[in-house]
């Protein structure tokens, strides 16, 4: 089992799962792009997103929002990954593949809108990696939409139907 702190090989072996598509589908050719969130970087070229927006605390995600909003230009749109807000709805385990590494997710527990779970990624000889998630917030679309308000943003559209990813522009 590597380091669960450090899983700088595990971002190397993954491979982006349609994020760059979907980002690309909202940003014009000639967008200037500022990437916050990036990690490791390990879909850097074909821009990386990240859950930032799912802190806990409500004035750390309003930081983040705002620093967004000092960032984008009038007319720019900011793209934004949240957690599922039916994540760990359902604690049962689960267990996928993707590109040919195994995730699985085990000892989910749900607590009002915080969820913590384990993640193991089992990438055979390339190597196997577990990381532990506590107490990280789900926000629920309401939540959201006053985050962003209060952030001087607005909802453009969610970008898919999970509400997982949304488009905000300035308010």
């Amino acid at each position: 089992m590597r380091d669960p702190g450090a899983p700088f090989d595990l971002c190397r072996i993954l491979e982006p799962a349609g994020e760059p598509e979907l980002i690309h589908q909202e940003a014009p050719e000639d967008a200037t792009i500022l990437d916050l969130g990036c990690g490791t970087g390990r879909i850097t070229h074909a821009l990386i997103m990240s859950t930032l927006i799912n802190r806990p605390d409500q004035t750390g995600r309003l930081a983040l929002l705002a620093a967004c909003r000092r960032h984008v230009a009038p007319n720019g749109v900011v793209l934004i990954e949240r957690y599922d807000p039916e994540i760990g709805v359902d604690p049962r385990p689960t267990e996928r593949e993707f590109a040919g590494i195994t995730i699985r997710v085990t000892d989910v527990r749900r607590e009002g809108p915080l969820i913590s779970q384990s993640v193991e990624y089992d990438g055979g000889d390339r190597g196997k990696w577990r990381i532990r998630i506590d107490g990280r917030y789900v926000l629920n679309d309401d939540e959201t939409l006053a985050d962003l308000a209060a952030a001087g943003l607005r909802l453009r559209h969610w970008i898919d139907d999970r509400h997982r990813w949304l488009a905000a522009t300035v308010a």
